[in-house]
Protein backbone atom coordinates (compact mmCIF):
# COMPACT_ATOMS: atom_id res chain seq x y z
CA UNK A 1 0.00 0.00 0.00
CA UNK A 2 1.45 3.43 -1.32
CA UNK A 3 -0.92 6.50 -1.17
CA UNK A 4 -0.59 10.21 -1.56
CA UNK A 5 -3.08 12.34 0.14
CA UNK A 6 -2.92 15.83 -1.55
CA UNK A 7 -4.45 19.74 -1.22
CA UNK A 8 -5.51 19.17 2.79
CA UNK A 9 -4.90 17.20 5.87
CA UNK A 10 -5.44 13.76 6.19
CA UNK A 11 -8.04 12.46 8.55
CA UNK A 12 -6.02 9.40 10.51
CA UNK A 13 -9.69 8.05 11.74
CA UNK A 14 -9.81 6.97 8.28
CA UNK A 15 -7.03 4.21 8.66
CA UNK A 16 -7.88 0.65 8.17
CA UNK A 17 -9.31 -0.35 11.54
CA UNK A 18 -6.43 -2.87 13.55
CA UNK A 19 -3.67 -1.17 11.79
CA UNK A 20 -0.70 -0.91 13.01
CA UNK A 21 0.23 2.72 12.56
CA UNK A 22 3.37 5.26 13.00
CA UNK A 23 2.91 8.60 12.69
CA UNK A 24 5.71 10.06 11.81
CA UNK A 25 6.08 14.53 11.70
CA UNK A 26 8.23 15.29 8.84
CA UNK A 27 8.70 18.49 10.70
CA UNK A 28 9.83 17.02 13.51
CA UNK A 29 12.91 14.76 11.71
CA UNK A 30 15.41 14.82 9.33
CA UNK A 31 14.76 12.72 6.14
CA UNK A 32 17.88 10.37 6.94
CA UNK A 33 15.93 9.91 10.80
CA UNK A 34 12.49 9.01 8.51
CA UNK A 35 14.35 6.93 6.05
CA UNK A 36 16.23 4.86 9.25
CA UNK A 37 12.64 4.51 11.00
CA UNK A 38 11.40 3.71 7.77
CA UNK A 39 13.58 0.69 6.58
CA UNK A 40 14.28 -1.04 9.94
CA UNK A 41 11.24 -1.26 11.59
CA UNK A 42 10.19 -2.77 8.41
CA UNK A 43 12.86 -5.65 8.89
CA UNK A 44 10.78 -6.64 12.10
CA UNK A 45 7.17 -5.60 10.89
CA UNK A 46 6.02 -5.89 7.78
CA UNK A 47 2.60 -5.07 8.64
CA UNK A 48 2.99 -1.61 10.24
CA UNK A 49 1.92 1.37 7.69
CA UNK A 50 3.79 4.53 8.62
CA UNK A 51 1.70 7.77 8.23
CA UNK A 52 4.19 10.43 7.22
CA UNK A 53 2.58 14.14 7.59
CA UNK A 54 4.07 17.47 6.66
CA UNK A 55 5.60 15.87 4.02
CA UNK A 56 6.23 19.28 2.68
CA UNK A 57 8.59 20.09 5.30
CA UNK A 58 11.03 17.47 3.38
CA UNK A 59 10.55 18.67 0.14
CA UNK A 60 10.71 22.67 1.29
CA UNK A 61 14.81 21.07 3.40
CA UNK A 62 15.82 18.76 1.08
CA UNK A 63 16.70 18.60 -2.71
CA UNK A 64 14.49 16.37 -4.88
CA UNK A 65 17.51 13.41 -5.54
CA UNK A 66 17.08 12.90 -1.71
CA UNK A 67 13.97 12.55 -1.28
CA UNK A 68 13.25 10.35 -4.41
CA UNK A 69 16.15 8.08 -2.87
CA UNK A 70 14.55 7.76 0.68
CA UNK A 71 11.65 6.72 -1.46
CA UNK A 72 13.25 4.29 -3.58
CA UNK A 73 15.17 2.65 -0.39
CA UNK A 74 11.63 2.58 1.41
CA UNK A 75 10.83 0.06 -0.90
CA UNK A 76 8.01 -2.60 -0.41
CA UNK A 77 7.03 -0.21 3.03
CA UNK A 78 3.09 0.26 3.74
CA UNK A 79 3.27 4.28 3.27
CA UNK A 80 0.62 7.21 3.38
CA UNK A 81 1.90 10.27 2.94
CA UNK A 82 0.14 13.78 3.60
CA UNK A 83 0.81 16.56 1.73
CA UNK A 84 -0.77 19.80 2.28
CA UNK A 85 -0.16 21.04 -1.25
CA UNK A 86 -0.64 19.42 -4.90
CA UNK A 87 2.37 17.53 -6.47
CA UNK A 88 2.75 20.47 -9.21
CA UNK A 89 4.53 21.97 -6.10
CA UNK A 90 7.18 19.15 -7.03
CA UNK A 91 9.17 20.89 -9.79
CA UNK A 92 11.69 17.72 -10.18
CA UNK A 93 10.02 15.85 -13.30
CA UNK A 94 11.43 12.60 -12.10
CA UNK A 95 10.05 12.74 -8.32
CA UNK A 96 6.46 13.87 -9.33
CA UNK A 97 6.30 10.89 -11.77
CA UNK A 98 7.50 8.50 -9.36
CA UNK A 99 4.68 9.84 -6.88
CA UNK A 100 2.34 9.71 -10.27
CA UNK A 101 3.67 5.79 -11.00
CA UNK A 102 3.92 4.25 -7.51
CA UNK A 103 1.36 6.18 -5.60
CA UNK A 104 -2.23 6.19 -5.61
CA UNK A 105 -2.91 9.93 -5.18
CA UNK A 106 -6.02 10.93 -3.59
CA UNK A 107 -7.25 14.64 -3.32
CA UNK A 108 -8.49 15.89 -0.40
CA UNK A 109 -10.12 18.39 -1.52
CA UNK A 110 -12.29 16.71 -3.67
CA UNK A 111 -13.31 14.52 -1.04
CA UNK A 112 -17.00 14.90 1.05
CA UNK A 113 -15.97 16.47 4.26
CA UNK A 114 -16.94 15.32 7.77
CA UNK A 115 -19.61 17.26 9.57
CA UNK A 116 -17.73 17.07 12.62
CA UNK A 117 -14.56 18.53 10.99
CA UNK A 118 -16.68 21.23 9.36
CA UNK A 119 -18.22 21.89 13.09
CA UNK A 120 -14.46 21.87 14.34
CA UNK A 121 -13.40 24.51 11.72
CA UNK A 122 -16.43 26.89 11.80
CA UNK A 123 -15.36 27.02 15.52
CA UNK A 124 -11.80 27.19 15.07
CA UNK A 125 -12.62 30.32 12.75
CA UNK A 126 -15.02 32.20 15.14
CA UNK A 127 -13.08 31.71 17.86
CA UNK A 128 -9.75 33.23 16.02
CA UNK A 129 -11.35 36.42 15.65
CA UNK A 130 -13.42 36.41 18.69
CA UNK A 131 -16.78 36.44 16.46
CA UNK A 132 -19.96 35.23 18.14
CA UNK A 133 -21.72 32.33 16.77
CA UNK A 134 -24.59 32.83 14.39
CA UNK A 135 -26.39 31.40 11.36
CA UNK A 136 -25.18 33.85 9.37
CA UNK A 137 -21.74 33.72 9.85
CA UNK A 138 -21.59 30.16 9.83
CA UNK A 139 -23.42 30.12 6.57
CA UNK A 140 -20.83 32.28 4.66
CA UNK A 141 -18.07 29.99 6.13
CA UNK A 142 -19.87 26.73 4.95
CA UNK A 143 -20.28 27.64 1.74
CA UNK A 144 -16.43 29.11 1.36
CA UNK A 145 -15.58 25.53 2.02
CA UNK A 146 -17.60 23.82 -0.69
CA UNK A 147 -16.26 26.86 -3.11
CA UNK A 148 -13.04 25.58 -2.60
CA UNK A 149 -13.69 22.07 -2.97
CA UNK A 150 -13.64 21.31 0.96
CA UNK A 151 -9.72 22.93 1.08
CA UNK A 152 -10.05 24.03 4.39
CA UNK A 153 -6.43 25.39 4.14
CA UNK A 154 -7.91 27.36 0.88
CA UNK A 155 -11.01 28.36 3.09
CA UNK A 156 -8.86 29.90 5.63
CA UNK A 157 -7.39 32.09 3.12
CA UNK A 158 -10.22 32.97 1.55
CA UNK A 159 -12.07 33.71 4.71
CA UNK A 160 -9.39 35.88 5.66
CA UNK A 161 -9.28 37.80 3.19
CA UNK A 162 -12.70 38.53 3.25
CA UNK A 163 -12.80 39.24 7.01
CA UNK A 164 -10.23 41.75 6.70
CA UNK A 165 -11.25 43.54 3.55
CA UNK A 166 -14.53 44.10 5.38
CA UNK A 167 -13.06 45.01 8.95
CA UNK A 168 -10.80 47.76 6.44
CA UNK A 169 -14.17 49.05 4.77
CA UNK A 170 -15.54 49.31 8.22
CA UNK A 171 -17.67 47.01 10.65
CA UNK A 172 -18.17 43.07 9.33
CA UNK A 173 -21.64 42.62 7.89
CA UNK A 174 -21.84 39.08 7.30
CA UNK A 175 -25.25 39.12 5.57
CA UNK A 176 -23.85 41.84 3.27
CA UNK A 177 -21.30 38.42 1.87
CA UNK A 178 -23.30 37.13 -0.86
CA UNK A 179 -21.99 34.32 -2.71
CA UNK A 180 -20.58 36.81 -5.68
CA UNK A 181 -17.87 38.41 -2.88
CA UNK A 182 -17.26 34.95 -2.20
CA UNK A 183 -16.59 33.71 -5.39
CA UNK A 184 -14.54 36.63 -6.47
CA UNK A 185 -11.92 35.75 -3.67
CA UNK A 186 -12.04 32.17 -4.24
CA UNK A 187 -10.93 33.06 -8.02
CA UNK A 188 -8.08 35.13 -6.16
CA UNK A 189 -6.93 32.58 -3.53
CA UNK A 190 -8.01 29.03 -4.43
CA UNK A 191 -4.27 28.36 -5.02
CA UNK A 192 -0.92 30.32 -5.04
CA UNK A 193 -1.06 32.19 -8.45
CA UNK A 194 -0.63 35.49 -9.88
CA UNK A 195 -2.92 37.58 -8.35
CA UNK A 196 -1.98 36.75 -5.02
CA UNK A 197 1.70 37.70 -5.93
CA UNK A 198 0.72 40.92 -7.65
CA UNK A 199 -1.42 42.21 -4.97
CA UNK A 200 1.46 41.57 -2.25
CA UNK A 201 3.63 43.51 -4.57
CA UNK A 202 1.29 46.50 -4.43
CA UNK A 203 1.23 46.28 -1.11
CA UNK A 204 4.70 47.10 -0.59
CA UNK A 205 4.82 49.42 -3.59
CA UNK A 206 2.16 51.18 -1.96
CA UNK A 207 3.34 50.92 1.84
CA UNK A 208 3.09 53.85 4.26
CA UNK A 209 6.34 54.26 5.47
CA UNK A 210 5.87 53.72 9.72
CA UNK A 211 8.27 53.17 12.02
CA UNK A 212 5.69 51.07 13.97
CA UNK A 213 6.79 47.47 14.94
CA UNK A 214 3.55 45.88 13.49
CA UNK A 215 4.11 47.70 10.20
CA UNK A 216 7.59 46.65 9.75
CA UNK A 217 6.61 42.62 10.35
CA UNK A 218 3.90 42.96 8.16
CA UNK A 219 6.03 44.60 5.60
CA UNK A 220 9.02 42.00 6.03
CA UNK A 221 6.64 39.48 6.12
CA UNK A 222 5.14 40.30 2.41
CA UNK A 223 8.76 40.08 1.10
CA UNK A 224 9.43 37.07 2.15
CA UNK A 225 6.28 35.34 0.61
CA UNK A 226 6.46 36.93 -2.52
CA UNK A 227 10.31 35.64 -2.80
CA UNK A 228 9.02 32.04 -1.74
CA UNK A 229 5.77 32.47 -4.09
CA UNK A 230 7.95 33.12 -6.81
CA UNK A 231 10.21 30.19 -6.18
CA UNK A 232 7.08 27.69 -5.76
CA UNK A 233 5.53 29.12 -8.74
CA UNK A 234 6.37 27.67 -11.94
CA UNK A 235 6.94 30.87 -13.21
CA UNK A 236 10.07 30.06 -16.10
CA UNK A 237 7.69 30.41 -19.02
CA UNK A 238 5.12 32.77 -17.17
CA UNK A 239 6.94 35.14 -15.76
CA UNK A 240 6.26 37.85 -18.64
CA UNK A 241 2.37 36.83 -17.49
CA UNK A 242 2.93 37.91 -14.11
CA UNK A 243 5.16 41.13 -15.17
CA UNK A 244 2.01 42.11 -17.15
CA UNK A 245 -0.34 41.48 -14.53
CA UNK A 246 1.15 43.39 -12.16
CA UNK A 247 1.43 46.57 -14.56
CA UNK A 248 -2.05 45.78 -15.52
CA UNK A 249 -3.07 46.19 -11.84
CA UNK A 250 -1.16 49.40 -11.61
CA UNK A 251 -3.42 50.74 -14.81
CA UNK A 252 -6.71 49.66 -13.00
CA UNK A 253 -5.24 51.17 -9.78
CA UNK A 254 -4.66 54.74 -11.55
CA UNK A 255 -8.41 54.50 -13.32
CA UNK A 256 -9.94 54.01 -9.80
CA UNK A 257 -7.80 56.71 -8.35
CA UNK A 258 -8.91 59.07 -10.50
CA UNK A 259 -12.49 57.93 -10.01
CA UNK A 260 -11.92 57.99 -6.42
CA UNK A 261 -10.54 61.82 -6.29
CA UNK A 262 -14.10 62.34 -7.91
CA UNK A 263 -16.75 60.56 -5.75
CA UNK A 264 -14.66 59.04 -3.03
CA UNK A 265 -14.89 55.04 -2.04
CA UNK A 266 -17.77 54.47 -3.65
CA UNK A 267 -17.01 51.16 -5.23
CA UNK A 268 -20.34 50.19 -7.54
CA UNK A 269 -20.32 53.54 -8.96
CA UNK A 270 -16.63 53.74 -9.94
CA UNK A 271 -17.26 50.26 -11.13
CA UNK A 272 -20.17 51.46 -13.08
CA UNK A 273 -18.08 54.10 -14.56
CA UNK A 274 -15.61 52.07 -15.32
CA UNK A 275 -16.99 49.18 -16.62
CA UNK A 276 -15.14 47.32 -14.19
CA UNK A 277 -15.67 44.28 -11.61
CA UNK A 278 -16.93 45.72 -8.95
CA UNK A 279 -15.08 43.13 -6.26
CA UNK A 280 -11.83 44.16 -8.28
CA UNK A 281 -12.54 48.04 -7.46
CA UNK A 282 -13.54 46.95 -4.04
CA UNK A 283 -9.80 44.49 -3.69
CA UNK A 284 -8.17 47.46 -5.15
CA UNK A 285 -9.62 50.28 -3.18
CA UNK A 286 -7.73 50.10 -0.09
CA UNK A 287 -4.00 50.60 -2.28
CA UNK A 288 -6.01 53.18 -4.00
CA UNK A 289 -6.35 54.66 0.03
CA UNK A 290 -2.72 54.26 0.59
CA UNK A 291 -1.91 56.00 -3.34
CA UNK A 292 -3.77 58.89 -2.34
CA UNK A 293 -2.22 59.09 1.09
CA UNK A 294 1.52 58.83 -0.45
CA UNK A 295 0.59 61.48 -3.26
CA UNK A 296 -0.59 64.01 -0.63
CA UNK A 297 1.82 63.34 2.19
CA UNK A 298 5.17 61.98 0.17
CA UNK A 299 5.55 63.68 -3.07
CA UNK A 300 4.69 60.31 -5.04
CA UNK A 301 4.31 60.66 -8.35
CA UNK A 302 2.61 58.35 -10.69
CA UNK A 303 4.29 59.30 -14.00
CA UNK A 304 7.61 58.35 -12.48
CA UNK A 305 5.66 55.12 -11.34
CA UNK A 306 4.83 54.49 -14.90
CA UNK A 307 8.09 55.79 -16.52
CA UNK A 308 10.24 53.38 -13.85
CA UNK A 309 7.94 50.33 -15.05
CA UNK A 310 9.03 51.67 -19.13
CA UNK A 311 12.34 51.34 -18.07
CA UNK A 312 12.65 48.88 -16.12
CA UNK A 313 11.08 47.00 -19.19
CA UNK A 314 13.80 47.97 -21.97
CA UNK A 315 16.10 46.80 -19.71
CA UNK A 316 14.28 43.27 -19.73
CA UNK A 317 13.96 43.64 -23.66
CA UNK A 318 17.56 45.14 -23.97
CA UNK A 319 18.72 41.43 -22.14
CA UNK A 320 20.60 43.65 -20.00
CA UNK A 321 17.98 42.04 -17.25
CA UNK A 322 15.18 39.54 -16.36
CA UNK A 323 11.51 39.81 -15.26
CA UNK A 324 12.58 37.49 -12.12
CA UNK A 325 15.65 39.69 -10.83
CA UNK A 326 13.88 43.26 -11.32
CA UNK A 327 10.95 41.81 -9.32
CA UNK A 328 13.39 40.68 -6.81
CA UNK A 329 15.40 43.67 -6.86
CA UNK A 330 11.84 45.41 -6.22
CA UNK A 331 10.72 43.41 -3.13
CA UNK A 332 14.47 43.48 -1.42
Amino acid sequence: MKKLYINGVFDSSDLPKGAKVKKINCAEYKIEEIEEIVTQQNLFSKNVLFLLYNFDELLEKNNSKKILMFLKRAGNSLLIINMLNGINQIKDESLKQFFKDNFEIIDLSKAPIKKERLKDFVDAFLSKYGIEKNETVEKVIELVVKKVGNNLITAEKVLDEIFFDQVENGAVEWENIDEGMIEYFVSIYKEINQFVVANLFLELLLRKETNDFEDIKRVNRNRELILRYLEMMELDDKIDELWGLIFSQIVALIKIYDQYCKFGDKVQVIANNLKMNSYRVMMLMRFVKNLDYLIKHKDFSISHLLSSFLEWEIRIKSGFSTYIKEIEGLVS
